[in-house]
């Protein structure tokens, strides 16, 4: 009893001693709190723009235009980053004069090739990759779940469970090239379900879904490496032969699918296998909705044979009522030209 008496008045004075220490904690806890406070106040204009880029690459859209007019009202009136923020953030609400408004405020690099795509995009043969680049890194956090749906069809999984049945007679070390390899959502299903023995090459125009494998992927070397350009540049520069060329909506920014089907040909061993997936509808078209073209399955088709490819199968997948894709799988053919 006498011991838990001594251990109690211990902790009694212990206490007392460290007073002044938790006291001098909280007062420094406070003067970096309204330091903290200080800085934000004094730059308002600062603060609101990174909130509002913060709002835009999370996609809440609404708040990212707060915080931006809070900046061109009031902080930092006509300034041509905001503008340019503004004209994206409209762009992605689906309203192009708007979006066109703001950016012909701005003087930002890109301005007057995103405005003339706006005024244009219903005769648009291409998303300009100034473009389709930072539209790639603002949707990057959505490709988890979107090619998913509750009746447990994962779209990543059936393109490449569909290509493998088509293929066969693989060499022993065989070469795998992957166009728009996005957070690497079909790369990862390709090294589950490969035969072994191969090399995966990725190109992906946008960083920021590159740097996210690692984040989706722990621990996991997906690609032997990655291009971070656009498929375009990719392709032309491109000397090297691949046995397997695959395309999991990586062509979505183009309706000119000849010039890359070709370009594919080309980059393709003899008797390679191309495989694609896109987006389908009853007309090929932009879509403003989706900000990407819409492919009808029989225009695709049409090109590729016209390209030198024999389809071996094409499967249309329905995730949802307006949300249905094509997987093609082919087969280069000798060129009768």
């Amino acid at each position: 009893m006498l011991g838990k008496i001594k251990d109690k008045i211990k902790q009694y004075f212990l206490a007392i001693i460290n007073i002044p220490n938790t006291i001098k904690n909280k007062i420094t806890q406070f003067k970096n709190y309204l330091k903290d406070c200080r800085y934000k106040m004094n730059h308002l204009s600062e603060t609101n723009y990174e909130l509002g880029l913060d709002h835009l690459y999370r996609g809440n859209l609404n708040d990212a235009l707060l915080r931006f007019k809070l900046v061109d009202k009031f902080f930092n009136p006509h300034d041509s980053k905001t503008y340019y923020q503004l004209g994206w953030t409209y762009f992605l609400k689906n309203n192009y004069s708007k979006a066109i408004e703001y950016l012909e405020k701005s003087n930002e690099k890109y301005k007057t090739i995103f405005i003339n795509f706006l005024r244009n995009y219903k005769s648009a043969n291409e998303v300009p990759q100034e473009i389709w680049g930072k539209y790639r890194d603002l949707t990057a956090k959505y490709y988890p779940n979107i090619f998913n749906n509750d009746k447990n069809i994962h779209l990543p999984y059936r393109f490449v469970n569909d290509t493998m049945k088509q293929i066969s007679d693989l060499s022993d070390n065989y070469s795998i090239l992957e166009l728009g390899s996005n957070i690497g959502l079909a790369g990862y299903e390709v090294e589950k379900r490969f035969p072994e023995g191969f090399t995966l090459t990725g190109v992906e125009i946008s960083k920021l879904m590159t740097e996210l494998q690692d984040t989706y992927y722990t621990n996991l070397k997906i690609y032997d490496r990655i291009y971070d350009i656009s498929i375009n540049e990719f392709l032309k520069q491109n000397s090297n032969k691949f046995d397997i060329i695959l395309s999991f909506c990586g062509l979505t920014f183009t309706n000119d699918l000849g010039t890359y089907f070709s370009l594919i040909y080309s980059s393709l061993n003899e008797e390679g296998y191309f495989a694609l997936c896109l987006p389908t509808a009853a007309t090929t078209q932009f879509s403003v909705k989706r900000k990407e073209f819409i492919f009808n399955p029989k225009d695709i088709n049409n090109v590729l044979q016209k390209n030198n490819f024999a389809v071996l199968a094409l499967n249309e997948i329905i995730l949802a009522e307006n949300n249905k894709y094509s997987i093609i799988i082919c087969k280069k053919t000798k060129n009768n030209l």
